[in-house]
């Protein structure tokens, strides 16, 4: 389970990532996130840690609501 402290540096990467989060896995952007994550996390965790933090920051709604586009039914 992820700590307060490690949710919202999760939270404020995810918000201002540019990149929605299930096209993070295997990029550089991934990457960057991870080296970001550590640093603010003052040590360094796994990557696959660091993916749980960014889901379950997702899921409580810490990241913000997702933005879709509404469906219009066409004549």
């Amino acid at each position: 389970m992820a700590t307060a402290r490690h949710l919202a540096i999760a939270a404020e990467l995810l918000r201002n990532a540019g990149v929605p989060s299930d096209r993070l896995p295997y990029t550089p952007e991934f990457e960057e996130l991870y080296d970001r994550f550590c640093t603010a996390a003052g040590r360094e965790v796994d990557r696959h840690t660091m993916w749980l933090t960014f889901v379950d920051a997702r899921k409580r709604g810490l990241v913000g609501g997702l933005r879709r586009r509404r469906h219009t039914p066409k004549d």
